[in-house]
């Protein structure tokens, strides 16, 4: 699993970031993921059921509701349209159904339907597979202590824990060495959320892992 993540994160350039004031522009809450010192990526959500991600060195990523009980999620023009006849046009490149209502289960799936991941969740606990039956799913549940344990079957692939008094969220492997650090920012107090564990999947890429870790954030917020 390291080797994937860090694979990822080396290939990605630092986010220029300016004041928070000038970078709010709107939004309700904002997570942002770290790799060491480096900024990779961050996930902003705003009224409406907007969601906004940016991976650095990667063309924005933008989720929004649509009627049947859906969020589409389309990879942004890179550069202004010159005209209207020469409008860069929106590329589709998933798509969350939710089983009832946002902030429950739901599918993540290709632009045509077809499925990536199936998560359930309850309060204490996330369940990820890629297959309708749930069979080999990640887990992430909380623990007696308090973190979110990330397991598949038996064997544990990592954890989430929470500083409270740095605020912040950290994502680290079976061998507890820090793979992501996250800050949330617009809540009105930080705390432990499981949502964190998704960016632990193995077999997705990073876009997909950060899709489900938005929609799982977003579900409890």
């Amino acid at each position: 699993m390291r080797s994937l993540l860090a694979t990822t994160a080396l290939a990605l350039a630092t986010l220029t970031s300016g004041s928070l004031a000038e970078e709010k522009a709107g939004w309700l809450s904002r997570a942002k993921i770290k790799d060491g010192e480096t900024e990779v990526a961050s996930v902003k959500f705003y009224e409406g059921g907007r969601v906004k991600i940016e991976i650095a060195g990667k063309p924005e990523i933008a989720g929004k509701m649509k009627p049947g009980g859906k969020r589409k999620y389309d990879e942004q023009p890179g550069v202004e349209a010159k005209s209207p006849s020469d409008k860069a046009e929106e590329t589709p490149v998933a798509e969350v159904k939710f089983e009832d209502q946002p902030g429950g289960d739901f599918k993540l799936r290709t632009p045509a339907g077809k499925l990536l991941q199936k998560v359930k969740r309850s309060k204490e606990k996330i369940k990820i597979a890629a297959n309708e039956e749930m069979e080999n799913a990640l887990e992430i549940k909380v623990s007696e202590s308090g973190d979110g344990k990330i397991k598949r079957g038996d064997k544990t692939l990592g954890e989430v824990k929470f500083y409270p008094e740095k605020g912040r969220l950290k994502l680290k492997d079976a061998a507890g060495k820090e793979l992501f650090e996250i800050r949330i920012e617009g809540k009105a107090k930080p705390a432990m959320d499981l949502s964190i564990g998704a960016l632990a999947l193995p077999d997705a890429d990073l876009r997909e892992r950060l899709i489900l870790m938005a929609e799982l954030f977003h579900g409890g917020n």
